[in-house]
């Protein structure tokens, strides 16, 4: 799902996105 959300929201943030779904596995 982390995946799913971060190639969904990649304009909001990418790099942002990235390290929080990171940190949330």
């Amino acid at each position: 799902m982390a995946t799913t959300h971060n190639l969904g929201f990649p304009r909001i943030g990418g790099q942002r996105e990235l390290k929080f779904a990171l940190e949330d596995y």
